[in-house]
């Protein structure tokens, strides 16, 4: 009788453990990909939050007692176009006028609301939006 001593690994052995190192490896690129993805849509985000925020103040800078240069009923609907880091960042507004002072004689109302839309493209040519909502009283800046 023969007795033969088996030592190491024989060559199935080894394709199926480097078959479970590909399947972690594969997961993991997956996962940096999806990791970059959300970091560069967080990026877009904030640059774009901070831009409503800017048109947001300066729809608040308006000061009824010192009689700005800009007023309370300049606060109306509109859109325009900024560039950061070659990104362009679309935004638009709508003001609604909203709780209508009684017993004037004309239509005026204290309360303007606004929903202010920001659109840009990612890298991959995606839309991407964020939306933000404010009200502006005719008589306080807050």
């Amino acid at each position: 009788m023969i007795n033969f001593k088996v030592r190491g690994f024989g060559l199935i052995e080894v394709l199926i453990a480097l078959a479970l190192v590909m399947v972690g490896v594969v997961g993991l690129v997956k996962i940096q990909a999806y990791l970059g993805q959300k970091n560069e849509y967080a990026y877009g985000a904030m640059i774009a939050l901070q831009q409503a925020e800017n048109k947001f103040e300066f729809f608040k800078s308006h000061n009824p007692s010192v009689g700005s240069y800009f007023t309370y009923d300049d606060i109306v609907t509109g859109s325009e176009v900024s560039t950061v880091n070659d990104i362009d960042y679309h935004m638009s507004w709508v003001v609604t006028d909203s709780i209508p002072e009684l017993g004037a004689l004309t239509p005026t109302f204290s309360l303007k609301e606004i929903l202010l839309t920001v659109t840009w493209q990612d890298q991959y040519n995606i839309e991407q939006s964020l939306q933000l909502q404010t009200a502006i009283s005719r008589y306080s800046k807050y």
